[in-house]
């Protein structure tokens, strides 16, 4: 009977530490951000896209001023690469860059996939915004949300 009990006391102690390695290794790990700005006439195609889909009603981002955009010159993108790790050993799926915009941002482009981070991986993934060319700062603070079996979670990183 004492042999039993052991037995299912380290079956008990195992289980209990394997699930909160699980938990918390959730927690994903945001390493760096590294900033790229492009000026928009360098990139002259994405901005036409981009000043069509404003026109007809399909842009799919968010919107944080309406400006006029005839003059490729007078803005750029900024494109915000965020390499995350993940630690522990679940995916972690539904990932999603939150920009802390700046008063002069102008619109932040739509992710076009949702991405997914398998456990013990590291991965980049980018946001872009599009903000007027002069003054153009780069710093910015980026919110991470994220779910890891279905339950929601939340990293942050202060100060790009």
């Amino acid at each position: 009977m004492r042999v039993f009990a052991v037995i299912v006391l380290l079956i008990t102690v195992t289980a209990i530490g394997l699930i909160a390695f699980c938990y918390f290794g959730a927690q994903m790990h945001i390493v760096d951000i590294y900033p790229t700005l492009t000026p928009a006439a360098g990139a002259a195609e994405a901005f036409e896209e981009l000043k069509r889909q404003l026109k007809i009603d399909s842009f799919l981002g968010a919107v944080y001023h309406d400006v006029d955009l005839t003059n490729a010159e007078s803005f750029a993108f900024l494109t915000l690469t965020v390499r995350m790790q993940n630690k522990g050993l679940l995916d972690q799926d539904y990932i999603q860059i939150h920009i802390q915009n700046h008063p002069a941002d102008i619109l932040q482009l739509a992710a076009d996939r949702t991405p997914s981070l398998a456990g013990l991986r590291s991965a980049d993934f980018s946001a872009t915004l599009l903000i007027p060319a002069e003054n153009a700062d780069v710093s910015r603070d980026v919110r991470v949300t994220y779910y890891v079996l279905g339950r929601p979670y939340e990293a942050s990183f202060m100060g790009s």
